[in-house]
């Protein structure tokens, strides 16, 4: 299947939500697909006010991280826009911690999942199996100008194609000119972000931030630009490690466990 995020779910959904004992922050659903502990996929965006921190933490799911505004780190790693990182299930990161800017991300997983195992008081609901993060280099807006004058397709890879099929690319096309994307088959699916210009998608012009995604029994995704040009990243997830397959209760947890935020 296909399914699409945009910009104006997130309008509607956009509200101010805190986690007990941190700053709060704004957060906007994208695409909500449903609660299917195997396949729904899920995009929200976090916007941290400056100078606040979230603590370590892990999740169940494989995530893909894209940092969008502001400035800050995680870990040792220095963000600012636009920064791809990826972190594996049951595996732990942090801290998130915004600058005087704040910091704005989305959050993109092939299966939902709500809140976050924060460390170490939830070491005990670790899981044993492989640990993965990759963090890419910043990359450098790209002018609008640069897009409609664009004559040909340009490529690169901020985490180049891994074994396990792990992998971020971005393309950028003339306008109206398309061009079909890597076999999702394999993988554990892909979104495909519109970083600037415009993506045709059934007829529709998708704009900044807007997305698909793409599940692993689909064909190639053909994207085509829109009437100025388009900047798109697309993002691959690795197929769920088999240590990690585990029953939909344990992916679907109880608020309580999750640290699931309340609206202040």
């Amino acid at each position: 299947m296909i399914y699409k995020g945009t910009a104006e779910r997130a309008r509607q959904t956009r509200r101010r939500l805190q986690i007990t004992g941190m700053k709060p922050y704004h957060k906007s659903e994208w695409m909500d697909t449903g609660r299917d502990g195997q396949s729904s996929p899920t995009v929200f965006l976090v916007e941290m006010d400056p100078d606040s921190t979230v603590n370590p933490h892990f999740h169940r799911n494989n995530q893909f991280q894209l940092f969008l505004t502001g400035n800050g780190s995680i870990g040792k790693q220095k963000l600012s826009p636009v920064t791809v990182h990826y972190a594996g299930a049951f595996t732990g990161y942090g801290p998130l911690v915004a600058g005087p800017e704040g910091l704005g991300y989305f959050t993109m997983r092939p299966v939902y999942e709500q809140g976050a195992l924060l460390m170490p008081e939830n070491r005990d609901k670790m899981v044993r199996g492989p640990k993965r993060m990759v963090t890419s280099e910043s990359l450098p807006a790209t002018d609008p100008a640069y897009l409609e004058n664009l004559t040909q397709i340009e490529t690169s890879e901020p985490i180049p194609l891994q074994p396990d099929k792990l992998a971020a690319s971005i393309t950028r096309l003339p306008a109206g000119m398309s061009i079909t994307g890597r076999s999702p088959g394999g993988s554990g699916g892909q979104f495909y972000v519109v970083l600037a210009g415009s993506m045709v998608h059934d007829g529709v012009e998708m704009l900044d931030w807007e997305h698909i995604f793409v599940t692993e029994d689909e064909a190639p995704y053909t994207v085509t630009a829109g009437l100025n040009g388009l900047e798109v990243l697309c993002l691959q997830y690795p197929p769920r490690a088999e240590e990690y397959k585990v029953p939909e209760a344990m992916v679907l947890c109880d608020d309580a466990a999750l640290g699931v935020p309340v609206t202040t």
